[in-house]
């Protein structure tokens, strides 16, 4: 297939970096870039509840650990992606979140998304031990001593902690569309403003030229580079590729 030109636009934002009268699209562009990288987390977190949901209707290794690993292991990256694109505050150089407005959840959202949020920094990025979260211990150790009489006391220690948690589960299923909703607002806002910033601003045509890329080698194949170029259609696409 022979694709069209690509042009790398954040790229074309650097090189205008010192010019003033590119000031708002410079912005509008790394803003509808961090809108999209967030939007990109969700759905990754929707193909892991897939995943989960597809896991769990099936008999196999029911009860092995095996099993119970790859359910804890999917939750935890749902729970984790859906966090990082909604609620998780940036250091300099890092992304960031499109944190969602409280005002404009309904309160069952709202409730679903704090739970999520915590479990996310209290029971998966950090353990707070013996601490509730939505109801729950999830990190529970006890040290103890058992006496061995003759032999005296013996000292120990015990870890119990979830494995999966359905209310989790349902909950993080609920908020994805729900948030999801919200970024592709915010994105399609964002979008439409770098289309007219580009269109009645005086970008040097040389720059679009010289940031041009072949979409094949950057996304990993010509099959993802079709996806991509399908995507423009909305104005954003997502796609998953291996490297070796």
């Amino acid at each position: 297939m022979s694709f069209p030109d690509f042009t790398d636009l954040r790229q074309i934002a650097l090189a205008l970096k010192d010019d003033a009268q590119f000031d708002d699209l410079r912005r509008s562009i790394e803003s509808v870039w961090r809108v999209q990288s967030c939007n990109a987390d969700l759905r990754q977190s929707a193909d892991a509840c897939e995943a989960l949901n597809s896991l769990r209707r099936s008999p196999r290794q029911q009860g092995s650990l095996s099993r119970a690993t790859t359910e804890n292991a999917l939750l935890i990256t749902g729970v984790m992606l859906y966090a990082r694109a909604t609620g998780t505050s940036g250091q300099r150089g890092e992304r960031g979140s499109i944190q969602l407005d409280a005002k404009k959840l309904a309160p069952q959202e709202h409730v679903d998304h704090t739970i999520l949020l915590d479990i996310r920094n209290r029971a998966f990025a950090h353990v707070y031990r013996e601490s509730p979260i939505a109801d729950n211990v999830w990190h529970e150790d006890v040290v103890f001593a058992v006496d061995f009489a003759e032999r005296g006391w013996r000292p120990a220690v015990g870890s119990n902690r979830i494995s999966f948690h359905v209310p989790t589960f349902e909950r993080l299923q609920r908020q994805i569309p729900v948030a999801d909703a919200h970024l592709m607002k915010a994105f399609h806002k964002r979008i439409d403003a770098v289309t007219h910033m580009i269109n009645v601003a005086s970008v040097p045509l040389d720059l679009f030229l010289r940031f041009r890329f072949d979409p094949v080698q950057k996304f990993g194949g010509v099959k993802a580079a079709e996806q991509i170029l399908a995507g423009t259609q909305v104005g954003h696409a997502t796609v998953m590729t291996d490297r070796p």
